[in-house]
């Protein structure tokens, strides 16, 4: 256990994050056909984006059990754990930031039932698959969306030029084994 974290340590120094705190959040990808279910966030950094239903992971909480929470306040659908696909973890890093955001992305696929417009004051909308608002997304979906779509699991670190995530600098994508520098 000692020679993991000695290595943990080296990579954090290597790629910026020494000493950064990690924050916990979910996103859900619930998709339909060929298309899928986001979010016009209102509030917090993602304002004015489109996103996947998600948040922040609350004290003892498991990040499954926060999805399941989160979807649910944020579109009013139940989607239980076992409807669940966990595909892996984007951590997202800022400059002038000493948090790197672990964002957990699971999806849900199936039938999933009708969302509720009236769920915290945001706009729902389902997107087709060729029409997303990409303009409007955080950058990072761009790398691991389509990973989604395949139901391939992942670990991504990007690092962000600015807070507002409209560019990236660089990351790191690492599939089923397979790394990729971007």
């Amino acid at each position: 256990m000692h020679g993991r974290q000695i290595d943990s340590e080296l990579l954090d120094k290597q790629n910026g994050a020494e000493g950064r705190r990690v924050k916990d959040f979910t996103v859900c990808v619930l998709l339909k056909d060929d298309s899928i279910l986001l979010r016009l966030n209102t509030t917090g950094v993602s304002a004015g984006k489109w996103c996947a239903p998600g948040g922040k992971v609350e004290e003892g909480e498991t990040k499954e059990a926060c999805n399941a929470r989160e979807v649910m306040e944020e579109t009013g659908l139940g989607i239980g754990m076992d409807r669940m696909f966990y595909h892996g973890n984007v951590d997202s890093i800022f400059p002038d930031d000493d948090i790197i955001y672990r964002i957990h992305v699971f999806s849900a696929r199936e039938d999933i039932g009708r969302p509720s417009q009236k769920r915290e004051h945001a706009e729902l909308r389902w997107f087709k698959r060729d029409s997303l608002p990409w303009d409007r997304m955080w950058k990072d979906y761009g790398l691991w969306l389509e990973q989604v779509y395949n139901k391939d699991r992942f670990s991504i670190t990007v690092y962000y030029k600015s807070k507002k995530g409209d560019s990236i600098e660089r990351s790191d994508v690492r599939l089923k084994g397979k790394s990729r520098a971007v």
